[in-house]
């Protein structure tokens, strides 16, 4: 992909400070098919010197409810099979696989993460599983998360895991007598944000049910993931506590970046 055509910034956005740490490129401010400009304001996150990508945005959304009901902890590797690569853009599609040690008495299991399209058609998981999960005719949510057990399958169509079904035998009425503890916000996003401002003010991170304890693992778990893809097809063994791959020294390359000068920290 080539990089847009240079264009003079609009008086009302500072583009020197929107780049921050990034390195320098133009400005260019064309609407593009989304609906939204280039980069400014919400195309950034699409870009890998601006963003995270999909998995960037949403898993840490998708994912936490299998990330933190199973204790996932670091994976042992991870791999991804991506689409239209290019140093510019993350990919039109991508199926990233973690695998998971086992932890305690809960045996070793492995993560799909789906994006994008390809052919023409959105990226999801195999039809044999999809088919226990959707009525005929049903189309699958643009988003959401399943948990596959022996047991049974818990369903969320919803970013945020506002809605869900249980797939197996009993499996409601198991579920309506489990007890429930585990503290519920219950305000959406407003009030995800409130126990954010609610615990810097206190200085006292546990205010926050996603603090940093929780969010730090999770988040570098999964944006693994996008160096998985930059390597796309090469199956990355992850080291936890030391902080880098074991087996590519050109996926640690992509662990960190330079800032650009007067960004430093």
């Amino acid at each position: 992909m080539k990089r847009p055509a240079d264009q003079t910034a609009p008086a009302t956005v500072h583009w020197d400070e929107w780049l921050g740490p990034a390195p320098t490129r133009p400005y260019n401010g064309d609407m593009q098919s989304d609906g939204h400009r280039t980069y400014h304001d919400f195309n950034w996150r699409g870009w890998w010197d601006f963003g995270t990508g999909a998995l960037g945005d949403m898993a840490c959304h998708t994912a936490n409810m299998a990330y933190r009901a199973l204790n996932l902890g670091f994976p042992v590797s991870v791999v991804a099979d991506a689409t239209d690569l290019n140093s510019e853009t993350y990919p039109s599609s991508a199926h990233v696989t973690y695998e998971f040690p086992a932890r305690g008495e809960m045996p070793a299991m492995t993560c799909h993460w789906y994006e994008g399209k390809r052919n023409g058609k959105k990226l999801a998981p195999p039809k044999e599983l999809l088919s226990k999960l959707l009525k005929k005719d049903e189309k699958l949510a643009d988003s959401g998360s399943i948990l596959v057990g022996d047991k049974g399958i818990l369903f969320s169509p919803n970013d945020y895991g506002a809605k869900y079904v249980l797939v197996g035998e009993g499996l409601d009425e198991a579920a309506k007598k489990v007890p429930q503890t585990l503290p519920r916000n219950g305000k959406g996003d407003t009030g995800m944000k409130q126990e954010w401002v609610d615990a810097i003010k206190a200085g006292k991170p546990d205010h926050a049910y996603s603090n940093f304890d929780i969010a730090a693992m999770l988040t570098e778990s999964i944006l693994l993931g996008n160096v998985a893809i930059r390597l796309t097809g090469q199956k990355l063994a992850w080291d936890g506590p030391a902080l880098q791959f074991t087996n590519n020294s050109t996926a640690n390359g992509y662990l960190h970046y330079d800032y650009r000068k007067g960004w430093t920290l």
